[in-house]
């Protein structure tokens, strides 16, 4: 656990009086993030009116001016509070029935149902690929990208308690990380070499926790079904030892590159083929995966609509759909496509229904999150780049019917949304009952 505290009154000193002198112009849209409260400073955050908490962080890593990343907590009637927290990319933030948890680069934070604060040294990559907690437990695990490093990519898997942090590194790209029980699982995949250059992908399953400590170990390695697979993630739902996943089964066409086409002249199918070419070059399907986490069995099944007919979807749908942990129930995959319909998949026949027809608010324009938990799905949704108000909104996922709604705008005096961007989203467990936050 590191010591808190910090001073940042000179720092703030120093920042107004560049800023007054004419240097540093384009970094001065960031002073409002001097004035707020760091998290690692923070000693008690009451959360008992806290209904839901999200993460602001950087556009791009690249500008140095431009390191503070946030954490917001919504409280009853919209207004909120306002955190510092360590740089990130994309940062981890889940909240279960032990407490908060938020990861940065360089600290876990444990904010736990009384209030109490603690952090934890935890140095990691800058891009969360997935974090869920463990069973019913308090402890929480994760992986985080940090990147190609000598000549490979280069993850860690984290384990956060209570009372502290651990990270080991996994030396491979992964899409897809999920938690079953209280162990932990990530997929991925890798062109391999042909001998006559890239050949079809080989699609890996492995274990990186077992009953809650470190266990790496690879369950299945497979030949992707065409050229390669598309993964939905970060973070996938896992029940009775089989992890779902949405996916994409891509074949790249003989003697065509990828290139834009007439819009007018897509998408083109055969009749009885899974296989939509929606551009020239490359034609896919739809899918969802079931991996066996005992065995490592891997069964593909074709999405459909309630008639039997394959699913036409781009790309684009499926790859920038939310779900999560508490997505799949009752032999159902609940998602929202990247254009904002909320989708239920038989995971068994792959027969996917239009939720009521809800459909959500911006489409691709927005930038979207969403808690499924049971029968009822929270989403939170904001149009990225304005200081349009985010919205925060409740739906009973067997009628349709929307249970609450909450507009956020009052950030952009500390927040400044052209260089932050929405990353995570998170429900008080305390107020996911029937009627919605």
């Amino acid at each position: 656990m590191i010591h808190r505290g910090e001073g940042m009154r000179g720092v703030g000193r120093l920042w107004t009086l560049l800023c007054a002198v004419g240097l540093f112009l384009t970094a001065c849209s960031s002073l409002p993030s001097l004035t707020q409260p760091h998290l690692r400073s923070a000693r008690h955050i009451p959360l008992d009116d806290t209904i839901a908490a999200f993460v602001m962080n950087p556009w791009s890593t690249s500008d140095p001016f431009v390191r503070a990343s946030y954490l917001v907590l919504v409280e009853r009637g919209g207004g909120t509070r306002v955190y510092r927290t360590g740089f990130s990319e994309a940062a981890h933030l889940l909240w279960g029935s032990a407490g908060l948890v938020v990861a940065d680069s360089e600290h876990d934070y444990v904010i736990d149902r009384e209030g109490e604060v603690s952090v934890f040294d935890a140095p990691k990559g800058s891009i969360a690929n997935g974090a869920a907690f463990l069973g019913g437990s308090a402890v929480v695990a994760s992986l985080t990208n940090e990147g190609f490093v000598e000549g490979r990519y280069r993850q860690q898997v984290g384990i956060t308690t209570p009372s502290g942090s651990r990270q080991r590194s996994v030396g491979v790209y992964t899409d897809v990380f999920g938690a079953c029980g209280e162990s932990a699982y990530i997929l991925g995949g890798e062109v391999m070499d042909s001998g006559e250059g890239a050949g079809r992908e080989r699609v890996f399953f492995q274990q990186v926790v077992a009953q809650g400590d470190f266990d790496y170990r690879e369950l299945r390695s497979a030949t992707s079904e065409f050229d390669e697979v598309s993964y939905a993630g970060p973070t996938a739902p896992c029940q009775e030892d089989t992890m779902v996943v949405l996916a994409e089964q891509v074949e790249y066409l003989p003697g065509e590159g990828k290139r834009i086409g007439n819009p007018a002249h897509y998408p083109i199918f055969e009749e009885g083929s899974p296989l939509t070419q929606f551009q020239p070059g490359s034609r896919s399907y739809a899918s969802i995966e079931r991996w066996d986490v005992t065995t490592g069995r891997r069964r593909i099944v074709a999405l459909k609509d309630p008639q039997g007919e394959f699913l036409r979807l781009p790309s684009e749908e499926i790859l920038n759909a939310s779900y999560g942990p508490g997505a799949y129930v009752d032999g159902q995959l609940r998602w929202i496509s990247g254009g904002g319909e909320v989708y239920s998949t038989d995971v068994e026949s792959g027969v996917t229904e239009s939720l009521h027809g809800l459909t959500l608010s911006g489409g691709y324009d927005s930038r979207r999150f969403a808690v499924f938990s049971g029968q009822r799905l929270d989403v939170l949704s904001h149009t990225t780049g304005t200081q349009g108000a985010i919205e925060l909104y409740s739906y009973d996922l067997r009628t349709g019917r929307e249970l609450a709604r909450q507009r956020i705008d009052d950030l952009w005096s500390s927040i400044d949304p052209d260089t932050q961007i929405l990353r995570g989203f998170a429900v008080n467990p305390v107020f996911l009952g029937p009627e919605g936050l």
